[in-house]
């Protein structure tokens, strides 16, 4: 009646793991592409500057942000590790060479930390309670939905 139709070769069955819109999704629960993941880690800081200089780009900042922030649930403190690099994004303002600091730099380093430490984020057990954290600053707020797992 709706005329669906699958194509055999796009079609995985049986498998133990499979890659989803950038994720490894398997029976254990959905976890970060490791390929890439490697593309974003092997970024260095000169990959954000201006082409031949030491000027941070507002759009390849924005941009190493928004790869990084894709995979922001897999690790925790996203929003405070990447404040640094928040500022440096605006799209009218030009940037100097003063405006990459040793924040940036440390900032830029921890998100790529973050991303190897290769977390998975399991099933939920609709069996099981679930946990609602939350929390309030002058910063920001956030909530975090979760389940306490043996082990």
């Amino acid at each position: 009646a709706h005329n669906l139709k699958l194509a055999p070769k796009k079609c995985h069955f049986m498998r133990p793991s499979v890659k989803f819109l950038g994720h490894i999704v398997s029976k254990e629960g959905i976890s970060t592409d490791p390929e890439k993941v490697k593309a974003i880690v092997d970024l260095c800081e000169e990959d954000l500057m201006v082409e031949g200089t030491d000027i941070p780009s507002p759009s390849k900042v924005r941009s190493f942000l928004g790869m990084v922030g894709f995979y922001q649930q897999f690790f925790e403190g996203y929003s405070s590790i990447s404040k640094p690099l928040c500022r440096k994004r605006p799209v009218a303002k030009k940037l100097t060479l003063a405006d990459w600091s040793p924040e940036c730099s440390e900032a830029f380093s921890k998100l790529k930390q973050a991303l190897l430490e290769n977390a998975t984020l399991a099933h939920p057990d609709f069996s099981k309670p679930f946990l609602l954290s939350v929390d309030a600053s002058s910063n920001g707020l956030g909530a975090v939905l979760s389940q306490l797992a043996e082990g």
